[in-house]
């Protein structure tokens, strides 16, 4: 792909040096202050993590390493918005701007806000604003998304309120990927403009959002401290409510899909979800000496509804919520459990164990367990739309996971076994379907990294074996590789770094992505190969001004064009970023 940008790309990153520029010149001038943690927002594009995107920002995405805790079926399923975190409610004395700015190819456009605001010395205020949109670079690929969320926060001796809000949304074009593979495989000079190649959907897009309103509330019941010990209790309320919407269109022939169930012309399908929650617990601290010791013990109910063409329906869910928690100079045990008496989820458990232990100063021995058994989500069970209908009756899932990491400082070694019983998986016409039996997956990872004045190294190998149901097509090796070296200098308080990040993996069959229910479908269809990817990145720091510069995917047809995310969905050329950060104090 040509690292070019047109004449408008090449005009907001002239802004954006020139910008630079002046801030230099502002922060040499200007104090410092330890805002190091004032990093609510980030920009930066980062290859540490092992996910593959089919687009610009805000597209869908696919990740080469498992993780039991997003199991789909586990908890809200995928067709619906994945919700942004949330911010961290960090006290400042001054207010505090962080102002992000990233520009990448085919217009991309990447903006993020953040604004904190004291209002005395109780309470605070903030404000966060993040902007993505990018044109794609296949036809009818664009992404345009929007988040905003806001809170209050009051802090006396007594009473502590915390308030807010947040909505987002995402609007994906949805091209079915490209119409032949071999376009792209056996690519020229002509195809390497990408938005030559015909795609399956010229027509449909998907249209996400959420909505979402939290209201928490604790009270002091009791507080007593002396020179040795220290304890209090307290009384906590909590009230949120969220609405997931998503919205999917596609004006097809009746050859696109399958089945056309509805409307053989075009599709407009639509699937709501309200959840209303309400959560009270008592909370106990006591410290003594070098020990710290936690419990709470809660109930919570849910209200759910759901709309989705003739499915109108309401339930609710009541749980009982423990926590406890001990932590000492050498070691940390923690334990929390919920169990649903009554509702949806009548029977359901979740445990999960945690033990840290301060084996050294560098060297950290970590154990966890968790054991979750849960009935799968209402959309598995029941939906409707044009071009999937199911009814199902599905049993429990059961899922065992463990870990075992040690960290030695330089040297840590992580193990995980995740066994899921029962899973769900979507079959090759993009149906759930339960698996009678289990599955399995051994991750096995080993991490080193290497940090001097000016050299920085971070190098990890993970293993995944998948035993029992193969509903997860994985690589069965990953690792990723990163090098930096930084430059100082300490007078004005800047400096420079730049390196390369590089990852790879093993082959593996690629899934098939259905855009009409979002969701990735087991397939045989196409056996990726091995693959790797390097990218450069360059960041400069002068006080609270950060530069940067990122080539991805550099090596991108240098060993021909054989790269895909999912079937069909070839993954993204080599492209350059350019960004700004800057941190405005007082």
């Amino acid at each position: 792909m040509t690292f070019f940008f047109n004449f408008t790309e090449m005009k907001l990153f002239t802004t954006i040096f020139l910008v630079f520029v002046l801030c230099f010149g502002y922060s040499n001038s200007d104090s410092i202050k330890n805002i190091n943690y004032w990093n609510q927002l980030s920009l930066l594009p980062d290859s540490n993590n092992y996910m593959l995107f089919f687009g610009g920002p805000s597209s869908i995405n696919k990740s080469l390493f498992f993780n039991a805790s997003n199991l789909s079926f586990l908890n809200d399923h995928p067709m619906f918005l994945r919700e942004q975190e949330d911010m961290l409610n960090r006290w400042s004395d001054v207010p505090i701007v962080d102002f992000q700015y990233i520009i990448g190819p085919n217009l991309e456009q990447n903006l993020a806000v953040y604004h904190n605001q004291p209002i005395s010395e109780r309470s605070n205020y903030a404000i966060s604003y993040l902007k993505r949109s990018h044109d794609g670079y296949y036809l009818n690929q664009s992404t345009n998304s929007n988040f905003i969320q806001a809170h209050y926060f009051f802090n006396s001796k007594k009473y502590k309120l915390f308030f807010g809000g947040k909505h987002h949304r995402i609007y994906n074009q949805q091209n079915g990927g490209i119409n032949n593979d071999s376009s792209f495989t056996n690519s020229n000079d002509e195809f390497l403009n990408r938005l030559l190649l015909d795609v399956n959907l010229n027509n449909a897009y998907s249209n996400d959002k959420l909505w979402k309103a939290f209201v928490n509330q604790s009270f002091l019941l009791s507080t007593n401290s002396d020179s040795i010990l220290s304890c209090s209790s307290y009384l906590n309320f909590d009230i949120n409510y969220t609405r997931k919407l998503r919205n999917y269109y596609d004006s097809l022939d009746s050859y696109s899909f399958l089945y056309n169930y509805y409307d053989s012309i075009k599709t407009n399908d639509s699937i709501m979800k309200d959840l209303w929650s309400a959560e009270l617990n008592y909370t106990y601290n006591k410290s003594k000496d070098s020990s710290i010791t936690f419990f709470s013990i809660g109930t919570r109910i849910d209200a759910v509804s759901h709309l989705n063409y003739s499915i109108d329906t309401l339930f609710y869910n009541h749980s009982i919520i423990s926590n406890y928690s001990k932590e000492s100079n050498k070691s940390k045990v923690s334990f929390s459990g919920e169990y649903f008496p009554f509702g949806f989820k009548k029977d359901n458990y979740n445990v999960y164990f945690d033990l840290k232990k301060y084996l050294s100063k560098k060297s950290i021995l970590n154990l966890n367990f968790n054991m979750n058994n849960s009935r799968p989500t209402f959309e598995l069970h029941n939906f409707f739309s044009n071009h999937n209908v199911w009814s199902n009756n599905f049993e429990n899932l059961l899922l065992v996971a463990a870990r075992a990491n040690i960290n030695l400082g330089k040297l840590s070694y992580d193990l995980n076994y995740s066994d899921i019983y029962n899973p769900i998986y979507f079959n090759y016409i993009g149906n759930p379907v339960q698996y009678v039996g289990s599955s399995q997956i051994i991750q096995s990872a080993l991490k080193y990294s290497v940090s001097h004045k000016r050299i920085n190294l971070f190098s990890e190998v993970v293993y995944q074996y998948q035993g029992g149901a193969q509903v997860f097509q994985l690589p069965e090796w990953i690792g990723q590789l990163q090098f930096n070296y930084k430059l100082t200098h300490e007078k004005s308080n800047s400096n420079l770094i730049f390196g390369v990040n590089g990852r790879c993996f093993s082959s593996f069959y690629l899934m098939n992505y259905l855009p009409s229910i979002n969701q990735f479908s087991i397939s045989n269809e196409r056996l990726q190969s091995q693959y790797f990817t390097i990218d450069f990145i360059a960041k400069a720091n002068i006080k609270q001004v950060s530069f940067y510069f990122m080539i991805s995917h550099l090596n991108a047809g240098l060993l021909g064009y054989d790269y895909f995310t999912a079937l069909h969905y070839p993954s993204p050329d080599r492209y350059m970023k350019f960004g700004l950060k800057w941190l405005f104090l007082n």
